[in-house]
């Protein structure tokens, strides 16, 4: 199971895989240079990161791809996600500030 609802929250059964595809618009028109950083953490305000996920902005959309072995280990419960964009001249802007990632509880094991 997979979900995305209006809060931007995240529901993953552990174990499964995703693919999130977020649209990257420049407000001037102008082309989007730089990364955008998708991290996952337990606690928001802890120091350690679960996970971070690195992709090259291009013009349109960007994909993240959450695969089985990014879920498999976490204990099922509310983690938290954001996106952070770091543009071509070093500049950091946070488009999506933390928001629920649910890992679900599933029944068996594949």
């Amino acid at each position: 199971m997979f979900s995305v609802d209006d809060n931007l929250t995240i529901t993953i059964s552990r174990g499964d895989t995703a693919t999130i595809a977020v649209k990257v618009e420049a407000e001037d028109g102008e082309t989007v240079d730089g990364t955008m950083l998708m991290s996952l953490k337990k606690i928001i305000s802890s120091e350690k990161t679960i996970w971070q996920k690195s992709v090259d902005i291009s013009e349109g959309t960007v994909e993240y791809s959450i695969s089985a072995d990014d879920t498999n280990d976490l204990v099922f419960g509310t983690y938290y996600w954001d996106l952070r964009v770091v543009f071509g001249d070093g500049t950091v802007y946070t488009p999506i500030s933390p928001k629920k990632f649910v890992v679900a509880e599933v029944i068996g094991d594949v």
